[in-house]
């Protein structure tokens, strides 16, 4: 497969960040991770200020997607195979405007950001508000709206979409034991019509949480539960509850080293009985990450995590039950604070009962670069490795187990925020792989490369305003 792409991603508009692609299961629970997300404890004291942002730029964005499908005759016998490709190219333009505030002396703080990109295939426009209020010394509110709305005529698509939400949260903070509790309300609804709209089904969304949390000298921790409520005015077989539940521990020790486990669990079942298990399912996941210290310049890190998937009714072709466990193990050099690189094995298990075609090892080792040098961010990371199979297709010959081929590959993932000079900014992302497989008719390469050019309008703030910016945090009244 060969994907090229100089915006954020296909069918999406040109200058977008590329967001990390949802599990099956929480593949449309939108609100649960903004509800459950910690806000920040302290308020901070001051004159107001207000500041106005605006960025002007282009994109362009080029795919070709290349892939196989097998050729049958009259008797679904596979004949062969062929190629197929789909190429496409997209332009943009790109204006940004934010603007961002105080008021009451810090008090309250707002930021108002709206994004409107205007293409050739793709158009949309987005705001989006958060705004955060001190009620008392040690109550704090938080209202978060957003409205968008996109038209999409990419690979044969006439498709018109909007989506709007709000969400709102109410904290206590309990003096000086580092304990709040948090409640929180939102909800969002999707509407989408014309071609390619069958895959987008209209759908409103509430949820509801509660979260409570503790920071401290040497530990943090957080736990949190959120119900959501979601209905499908086009397919009443949809509509589904789901209990959410979330907890986040780290502990710091005096020579740097630190440890966090995390973890986080939804339980879906659909409100009236379905012809599928698609809405009836169990999702978990636990992660366990730490660093050791060696020195000024050396330590130890990695990150260990397990996913599973578990159906009411699971089958052998669309809901079946998975398991994923991940490691990452490296040494990591940092030679000063804003540089560090890593090298290490990765390693990935995919387990599953009842399809076994689709459990496979995975074994690897990748290098980390990363640097926050004279303002600018840039993050690199080559990587190889081996897949196998437990059962490995057999082609040519009759095989009802195997689905594909063991193979290797080679990777390369980079991203970058770099400052030009005269207010221009260049953002780049890329991510390379190419795949070697023991039956080279399963071989494919994907590359996507992302270009966002921009210019600052409004001036920057000066270093005056920014030093009269700073203020002591205050602590809450007890």
């Amino acid at each position: 497969m060969l994907l090229v792409s100089l915006a954020p991603r296909p069918g999406q508009a040109a200058g977008e960040a590329a967001p990390a692609a949802p599990t099956p299961a929480l593949a449309d629970t939108l609100a649960l991770a903004d509800t459950l997300a910690s806000l920040p404890r302290f308020s901070v004291r001051g004159p107001d200020h207000r500041s106005l942002r605006l960025e002007l730029g282009g994109s362009a964005d080029i795919t070709n997607e290349r892939y196989y499908e097998d050729e049958s005759d009259s008797t679904f016998r596979v004949v062969g195979r062929k190629t197929i490709t789909t190429p496409e190219t997209r332009y943009a333009g790109v204006l940004f405007a934010g603007l961002e505030g105080t008021r009451a002396q810090r008090a309250t703080r707002y930021q108002l950001d709206n994004q409107l990109s205007l293409g050739d295939k793709i158009q949309r426009g987005a705001s989006f508000l958060y705004w955060r209020s001190e009620l008392a010394p040690r109550w704090t509110l938080v209202l978060a709206p957003r409205l968008e709305a996109r038209h999409d005529r990419t690979f044969d698509r006439d498709l018109s979409e909007w989506s709007g939400g709000a969400s709102s949260r109410i904290r206590r903070a309990f003096g000086s034991f580092g304990s709040d509790v948090e409640l929180g309300l939102a909800g969002d609804l999707i509407r989408a019509s014309g071609a390619g709209a069958e895959f987008i089904p209209n759908r409103d969304a509430a949820t509801a949480s509660l979260a409570i949390d503790h920071s401290g000298l040497w530990d943090e921790w957080r736990a949190a539960t959120a119900v959501t409520a979601r209905s499908y005015p086009d397919s009443s077989e949809r509509n589904h509850r789901e209990l959410g539940l979330e907890g986040h521990w780290r502990h710091a020790f005096e020579e740097g080293h630190w440890l966090a486990l995390e973890g986080s669990a939804v339980r879906r079942h659909a409100v009236e009985p379905a012809p599928t298990t698609r809405d009836d399912l169990v999702e978990g996941r636990l992660a366990l990450e730490g660093e050791a210290h060696a020195g000024l310049s050396w330590a130890l890190v990695g990150r260990f995590e397990g996913e599973g998937l578990r159906y009411d009714d699971p089958d052998s072709t669309l809901y079946f039950d998975q398991t994923i466990v991940r490691g990452w193990l490296a040494p990591r050099y940092g030679p000063g604070p804003l540089v560090s690189i890593a090298v290490g094995p990765r390693a990935e298990r995919l387990s599953s009962p009842l399809d076994p075609a689709e459990a496979y090892d995975e074994l690897g080792g990748a290098i980390e670069f990363e640097s926050f040098a004279r303002g600018a961010w840039w993050r690199i990371v080559p990587g190889a490795g081996r897949r196998t199979y437990d059962h490995e297709a057999q082609r040519g010959r009759f095989d009802p187990v195997g689905l594909h081929t063991d193979y290797t590959f080679v990777q390369l993932d980079l991203l970058a925020d770099q400052g030009l000079g005269a207010g221009l900014r260049l953002r780049m992302l890329l991510t390379g792989r190419l795949e070697r497989h023991t039956d080279p008719g399963d071989d494919s390469r994907s590359l996507y490369f992302s270009l966002d050019l921009r210019r600052l309008l409004s001036p920057e703030p000066s270093v005056a305003r920014a030093a009269e910016s700073v203020a002591r945090p205050e602590r809450p009244a007890h």
